[in-house]
């Protein structure tokens, strides 16, 4: 072979295109922090059974404080039931064993056992809860009104005015006509 055709036979035998290897990569590599990063995606109004375990012990624990609270056991039992799990009992029964050694608070665990205990029953043959509180409610009494006494009026008076001083003038005489009677005669002229 010659020089001429080993040169042209390299010509010919392609390359590797490192341009399109190095394309992908910082095209993924793109991609990933533009969705991880800059605008992850958000879930909202999510199935409680796609839920994490975590999140679905939350929202169980949730579930029970709203039963103690208002002894509704058909929303409740609505709102377990969101949570596919055919076995809500033994499952609310052991979380408030993991919550009371966790040291949870004792009103989220007797909450959750209060629900364990009729999770499984029907809604109309169960008692209504008595409200779990922790002080009591205050109610205030009524108060009175006091009623405004009615006053007296005093009457309108005239207000004193200032009396001007007695002046050293004298005052000219007014002559008045007096009437004189009349008597039975006739004037004659």
């Amino acid at each position: 072979m010659t020089v001429q055709n080993r040169r042209t036979e390299r010509r010919t035998r392609r390359a590797f295109p490192w341009y399109l290897l190095t394309g992908l990569i910082l095209g993924g590599a793109l991609g990933l922090a533009i969705s991880w990063l800059i605008a992850p995606t958000q879930y909202v109004d999510t199935n409680p059974a796609s839920l994490q375990d975590e999140f679905k012990d939350q929202y169980r624990v949730q579930i029970a404080v709203a039963y103690a609270a208002n002894g509704d056991l058909a929303r409740a039992q609505a709102r377990l039931a969101l949570l596919n799990d055919p076995a809500i009992a033994d499952t609310l029964a052991a979380q408030a064993q993991r919550a009371l050694a966790a040291g949870a608070p004792s009103e989220e665990v007797r909450a959750l056992a209060q629900l364990a205990a009729v999770a499984d029953a029907p809604p109309a043959s169960v008692p209504t809860a008595a409200p779990l509180t922790q002080f009591p409610t205050f109610t205030p009494l009524p108060t009175e009104t006091p009623t405004p006494l009615p006053t007296a009026t005093l009457p309108d008076t005239a207000t004193p005015s200032v009396t001007p001083p007695p002046s050293d003038t004298e005052t000219p005489p007014v002559d008045t006509p007096t009437s004189q009677p009349e008597t039975g005669t006739p004037n004659t002229p």
